[in-house]
């Protein structure tokens, strides 16, 4: 499977997880709720291929990634879709290294009271990647409905912040992306009589 159908792959999985969120929003309470439910949205659309090869990407997490061989440059994204026949062995972390292509996600999940300026730091690990592997950001924003306007200032800042990295670097925009879900959530601090 080729980085492009990959791609295919992991837009299915993002609009399945945030249909589930949209249909029951106590399913993510946490950012690593929001990484097992990616995960497994991904695993699905992987697995539901009977022609997939043997060698094809799988779905981790918190594995150290290499930039083009260097040990010294130890990365971990939150999910990393990798090819397992790939893997060498070491003694660091998971006792595993990879340095082939690859795909990383970085998750964020920002509260309405949070502020989103910590994803620009996940922007910029696209430098830390290998050239032929490719990042996606993926941020769940949650919001009342009497504060749904915050909703599009966050967005235009997410947005803003690829934007930098786009002008930074243009070597790096062709395998950068970013996606935005939202979390409606209830507001149940009214009090009751």
């Amino acid at each position: 499977m080729e980085l492009h159908e990959l791609r295919k792959c992991i837009d299915s999985a993002i609009c399945t997880c945030q249909e589930l969120i949209c249909k029951n929003p106590n399913l993510v309470l946490s950012e690593g709720d929001f990484e097992k439910l990616l995960c497994k949205c991904i695993t699905d659309v992987l697995n539901y291929d009977p022609l997939k090869p043997d060698d094809s990407f799988s779905v981790h997490t918190q594995i150290s990634h290499y930039m083009d061989g260097k040990v010294h440059s130890d990365k971990r994204v939150d999910i990393l879709l990798l090819q397992e026949s790939k893997l060498r062995y070491c003694t660091k972390a998971k006792n595993y290294q990879y340095f082939d292509d690859s795909f990383a996600l970085e998750l964020k999940y920002f509260h309405e009271k949070d502020d989103v300026r910590k994803v620009r730091c996940d922007f910029c690990k696209r430098r830390d990647l290998d050239a032929n592997s490719w990042l996606y950001i993926v941020v769940l924003l949650d919001c009342t409905e009497e504060k749904k306007h915050l909703l599009e200032e966050k967005k235009n800042k997410i947005e803003q912040y690829a934007q930098e990295l786009y002008n930074m670097n243009t070597e790096y925009n062709e395998n950068l992306f970013f996606q935005v879900l939202i979390k409606k959530i209830q507001n149940n601090n009214k009090q009751s009589k």
